[in-house]
């Protein structure tokens, strides 16, 4: 199962846990810092998370954190980082066939894509997230990405609806190998 893919053999169990126990107090504290606006702070906890995942091996894990990373990067204006973090979540996320990753890359990709001037494409994304009660019943989760994407949109109400309406029917894993393809390449 995708949980035994994502621990590399001969990683101690109990030291896996022992981890992620502690870096999801160390990545709650991190998801409040940038709900508060404190970039810099919430990008040094989510970097000694990814680093703690790195270290026991456990891909799935480490890549649930690269999304939160994500928008502590965009935040403290480390643009480039947050494109790299989301490729890299999205690539764990689909090789693994992995949901986590994926909804936690999700609404970053979506901020990713308004910064660059693609609101459209960016509320397909959000709303291709915002399907799954892991992101729609998640305040953070709006806040952080729901709310500013919709400040920066000024689609006429129709193709609004549409873009939303095109997002919900789309499947998470289908939207990330997409995503993929877009951002890695551009130009496309």
């Amino acid at each position: 199962g995708t949980a035994r893919q994502g621990v590399a053999e001969g990683t101690d169990r109990q030291d896996v846990a022992a981890g992620a126990a502690r870096e999801g107090v160390v990545e709650g504290i991190a998801r409040q810092d940038v709900a508060e606006g404190s970039y810099h702070q919430a990008l040094a906890l989510f970097q000694e998370a990814v680093a703690v995942f790195e270290g026991l091996r456990h891909r799935e894990n480490r890549a649930w954190v690269l999304g939160p990373l994500g928008l502590a990067a965009r935040g403290a204006g480390e643009t480039a980082l947050v494109h790299e973090f989301v490729i890299e979540a999205l690539e764990t996320g689909v090789d693994l066939g992995a949901f986590m990753p994926v909804m936690y890359a999700l609404p970053v990709a979506a901020l990713l894509l308004a910064d660059q001037g693609a609101v459209e494409r960016a509320v397909e994304v959000y709303a291709c997230a915002a399907r799954h009660g892991f992101v729609a019943n998640s305040c953070w989760f709006e806040d952080v990405a729901g709310r500013p994407i919709a400040a920066a949109t000024t689609l006429p109400p129709a193709d609004l609806e549409a873009a939303r309406e095109r997002g919900q029917a789309q499947e998470w894993d289908v939207m990330a190998a997409e995503l993929l393809t877009e951002l890695e390449d551009p130009g496309e």
